[in-house]
Formats: C-alpha cells, structure tokens, sequence
C-alpha cells in the first residue's frame, strides 16, 4: 500500500469494531510520510466510584458527550456507551521510505494474547494481554480488544477539523477551484484467521462462535443502555403523549366494538309482532296468521 500525500490527509488501514468504537490501526499522515502511526482503541467499563463524577459531567452538558480518554474522535466510528469509556494507546514509528512514493506492506498480527505490527517484514510494535497495567484489569477488561472486527481501508480530511489538525499535518489544501486529489492505491489484502483457543481448527470454530454471539449479545445490550441513557426530557415527554395517544385510539375502537356488540345482541333477541295479512281464495277471504 501507498499512502497518499499532502497536509491534513490521512490514510489507514484498521481492524474495527463500529458498535463499540475499537480499532487496531495503521495511520500515515500528512504531517511525515516517512513516519507511521499505531494503536488501538480498547473500550473499558468505568470504576463504580467513577460513576457519580461522570453523571455529574454529563448532567451539566447535557448535549455533550466527551470520552474520558479521548482529546478528539478522529475518522473512527464514535459511539455513546453508559459506564464505559475509550481507551487510545498511540505510537509513532519511523519508516525506512516514503509511504508516499513506495509500496509497503502493513501487517497486523492479532490475537487474544497480543497486537503485533509490521511494516515490509520488520517488527514495529508488540503489545501483549499480560503487560496490561492492573488499572485496566481491575475494571475486568483483557487489556486487549476481544469482539469480532472488520477490516477497513480509509483515506479522509483530518485538516479542516481544528483538534486534529495540526496531528495531521496542517490544513488540506484542496486547491483554488477544489480540483486537487489525493489518492492511496491498494495491490492486494491477505487475510488469515488463527485462534488460539481453536488450534488448526478452520475459524471460526466451536469455541469462537460461543465467543462471537456472547459479544454480539453484549454489544446489543450496551447499545440499549446508551440509548436508555441519551432519552431527556424532551423524549420522556414524547414517549408519555405517544401513550395516551395510543390508549385513547384503543379506547375508541373497543367503544365501537362494544356497541355493534350490543346493537347486534339488541337486534337478534327483539321478539317479533304477530301481523295479520287476508288471503282471498274463491271469493272468500280469510285471514291468515303469520309471525
């Protein structure tokens, strides 16, 4: 891969997680293209003794939601989670060439265990689940991103975005009639899947399918938390209105259904009058009874 050049332009190739916001990443930027940028987003429950402070924050800035680990969202997906917060651990690193005039080969090894980074076969970067500080263990994290990913290969505008800016090289210079262009190109992508727990067992297997629907499950329900946490007063309002609206339709529809109920009723037990109709037959007439 090539990276694309000029200020404010960054490309990356990442492993994420768009529901819970983490990532393992390779970023180069417009700022050196001779440097490279690596981390990874861990997502960690916050301490309950944590909670009241975060509550009191969120109270007082009701429409502004800042992850506690975070000086800016950069281009990964951004998602809201009660009682957790977003975890970067960022390293820059040399390059021996330009990313931007040569074809390099990124490779990022992942396991339960450790992240590992390449760059055209050198090692740039190895984290591993046993170094993680007791800080985040004691929140009952691995220390490492555990949920299922994907791959995404991006190149996007970090100029125009004051807090990340100058991380990025400065302001994008699109040109005076917005006709500059910025292009990274991608030979190809190779992709193995080993778990460690699966042996050469084909991925996944057994074990990871368990382990896969358990962080499906886990993300559906920190999803329902973070929009139980995002309802005010406004929602709390709206929800009450669309209740009564609800119960007042109900109300008027089972008024029908009763009075046809006792019209109908009404209507079959009515006992009917007896009526005299004359029949004339060979000149006589007679009175017959029908009822």
């Amino acid at each position: 891969m090539s990276g694309s050049t000029g200020p404010g332009i960054v490309t990356a190739v990442l492993l994420s997680n768009p529901a819970m916001g983490e990532e393992i990443s390779f970023e180069l930027t417009g700022k050196d293209p001779k440097k490279v940028i690596t981390n990874y987003y861990l997502r960690v429950p916050i301490p309950d003794h944590d909670h009241d402070h975060t509550s009191e924050r969120s109270h007082q800035n009701k429409h502004l939601h800042l992850e506690p680990s975070q000086q800016h969202h950069r281009h990964h997906n951004f998602h809201r989670h009660a009682h957790t917060k977003l975890l970067s651990h960022e390293e820059i690193h040399d390059l021996k060439h330009d990313s931007t005039q040569h074809e390099l080969i990124y490779k990022i090894e992942w396991t339960d265990q450790m992240i590992r980074w390449s760059v055209d076969g050198k090692i740039l970067r190895t984290v591993y689940a046993k170094d993680t500080p007791r800080s985040i263990l004691s929140t009952g994290s691995s220390g490492l991103p555990t949920n299922a990913m994907q791959l995404q290969l991006t190149i996007w505008d970090a100029g125009y975005l004051p807090d990340v800016s100058e991380w990025a090289g400065g302001k994008t210079d699109y040109g005076e009639a917005d006709t500059n262009e910025y292009v990274a190109t991608v030979d190809s992508v190779e992709i193995n899947c080993r778990d460690s727990k699966e042996g050469r067992k084909s991925w996944p297997g057994p074990d990871a399918m368990r382990r896969l629907k358990i962080a499906a499950t886990r993300d559906k329900k920190l999803e329902k938390l973070a929009r139980m946490s995002s309802v005010g007063d406004h929602g709390v309002v709206t929800s009450v209105k669309e209740f009564f609206e609800v119960a007042l339709l109900s109300l008027i529809k089972w008024t029908f259904v009763l009075l046809s109920i006792v019209c109908g009723a009404a209507y079959l037990t009515e006992p009917k009058v007896n009526s005299l109709r004359p029949v004339r037959t060979s000149g006589l007439t007679t009175v017959q009874m029908s009822s």
